[in-house]
């Protein structure tokens, strides 16, 4: 088939080139080989408990029913906000206290510098504060000595956040209590040598988030390949001149067989047998409806609207389907693979009703018009997307792989540095 160059081609040769660089990127950072940091040995360096190299400061919380103490200028950390932070600075806070709150519970400011250690909910999270701040009792505030330097602290935690989690016990919240915090060691070198590690492992680390970011915009773009590819086809000068039928003239539908079954019911009824609903599988189930080959398209549902999913998708063998996706079977084999292209191509927004929940009743989607070229251009439409898309598939798998790789060097870096110790 030869298609005219719309624009949709032109952002799918793009995407492609971007894709091909992708897969270059990931075979490079897989051959080469992770950057070593020079260390002494840390068998040769202290161990020091942390509660004799900081002062471990916990947290509090102001009354939430005195609208004085809250809204101030005062940061407030919590876990919450030790999770969120997109790096390793604390720069600010979801909420904020006053003096006057400050003054009237036991938490405590405490400077720059502060590493800051999530106790529970979860135990782990960690941050280095950038400015004077407080923290509720979720969090154990370490405030280094003067011959402690900070992003060593912090590496060195981050380092044995696995161990701490070990450590920490309750019924209500699995947390770490202070005097775990203060017993804790860890090796301690002369503090040049912990300056230099910290930067060493700071410029690492660097690195390996511009690495992340460079791999999720590449992933991104080739997410965006399948949708590319389509347009470049059903979008064509080319298929301006096809013929058009329905989509219910071109197919069977099979809606009245469908019968919903309630979450609580499928519970007692786990079985073998795949339980479809608007988005593909959501549960297993001990009987089925259908056997055989249909083309199941969603019914109702958000993603009609925000295409997330696709909105349509193959089902075989033995399984049931709810009340919520349409089941047909093409009037003619060969139609099967081109409908499922041309409807995940095709914009749904004029055939949908309902702001609150989006629906698309039977009639409205048998009064799709289907771009309808000869059958061997139909079979030539498939074999070209059915090739394109598994090199997406493949390109996507290797940027996941890369993704995965670049996610594991932190913890590799920190290896280098601390070896077994703390595992």
């Amino acid at each position: 088939m030869r298609c005219h160059r719309s624009r949709g081609g032109r952002t799918a040769a793009l995407y492609g080139r971007q894709a091909l660089r992708a897969e270059r990127t990931t075979a490079a950072c897989e051959a080469t080989e992770r950057p070593r940091i020079r260390v002494a040995a840390v068998s040769k360096w202290l161990m020091r408990k942390l509660g004799e190299i900081c002062d471990v400061v916990s947290g509090s919380t102001p009354s939430t029913t005195v609208p004085e103490y809250w809204d101030g200028d005062v940061p407030w950390v919590t876990p919450k906000d030790l999770g969120k932070l997109p790096g390793s600075l604390l720069r600010t806070t979801e909420r904020r206290i006053t003096r006057s709150g400050l003054a009237s519970c036991s938490a405590q400011l405490v400077p720059r510098g502060t590493v800051i250690l999530s106790s529970r909910a979860p135990i782990g999270h960690l941050a280095v504060a950038e400015v004077e701040c407080c923290s509720n009792q979720g969090c154990k505030n370490l405030v280094p000595r003067n011959y402690v330097n900070s992003w060593y602290l912090y590496f060195a935690l981050k380092h044995s956040v696995p161990t701490l989690q070990e450590l920490g016990s309750g019924a209500t919240f699995i947390e770490i209590s202070k005097t775990v915090v203060e017993s804790f060691e860890i090796p301690l070198p002369p503090l040049p040598e912990q300056r230099r590690i910290a930067a060493e492992l700071t410029a690492q680390m660097e690195e390996v988030q511009r690495m992340r970011r460079a791999a999720e915009r590449q992933l991104a773009a080739a997410r965006t390949l399948p949708g590319a590819y389509l347009r470049e086809v059903f979008g064509s000068e080319e298929a301006k001149e096809w013929g058009r039928l329905r989509f219910g003239e071109l197919v069977e539908n099979y809606d009245g067989r469908r019968i919903p079954v309630k979450l609580e019911d499928r519970r007692g009824r786990q079985g073998q047998y795949p339980y479809y609903g608007a988005s593909g599988i959501i549960d297993y189930i001990d009987e089925f409806l259908f056997e055989g080959e249909y083309l199941l398209v969603a019914e109702d549902g958000a993603n009609l609207v925000l295409r997330s999913t696709p909105v349509a998708f193959r089902a075989s063998g033995k399984f049931w389907v709810n009340n919520h996706a349409h089941v047909v079977q093409p009037k003619e084999r060969g139609l099967f693979d081109y409908l499922l292209y041309f409807l995940e191509a095709t914009d749904l927004k004029p055939y949908v009703s309902g702001a609150a929940q989006p629906k698309m009743t039977q009639s409205d989607m048998n009064s799709i018009p289907v771009s309808l070229p000869p059958l061997p251009t139909q079979r030539r439409v498939v074999a070209q997307l059915n090739d394109r898309m598994a090199q997406v598939e493949q390109t996507r798998r290797g940027l996941e792989r890369q993704r995965e790789a670049i996610a594991a060097l932190p913890g590799a870096l920190l290896h280098e540095v601390f070896g077994e110790w703390a595992i």
